[in-house]
């Protein structure tokens, strides 16, 4: 797979769903303005055991759990948890 490296904005010579980031010297200043919601499995919804499985894999990579939500929405269910980068870039992993 190419890597690309991007400043907010979307690569089309990529596969789907493929973003690339770039290493800025500057430190972050302000909370960040985009936030990413990842799914543990690409085209189909995760089971909780896989959304739990990556959240646990990320984690091992340096991130942090910030909370865990369990909660239903509406009458759906929603299960994910919201995570920091070491930097405090938040996302969500679901």
């Amino acid at each position: 797979m190419r890597q690309a490296y991007v400043r907010s904005q979307i690569v089309s010579n990529l596969p789907s769903n493929s973003a690339g980031f770039q290493r800025v010297p500057e430190g972050k200043t302000v909370k960040n303005r985009v936030h990413l919601d990842i799914s543990a499995t690409p085209g189909r919804a995760p089971s909780r055991e896989e959304v739990d499985a990556e959240r646990d894999r990320i984690v091992a990579l340096g991130a942090s759990v910030l909370r865990v939500v369990d909660e239903m929405w509406g009458p759906f269910p929603e299960y994910h948890s919201i995570m920091a980068d070491p930097e405090g870039n938040e996302f969500c992993i679901q």
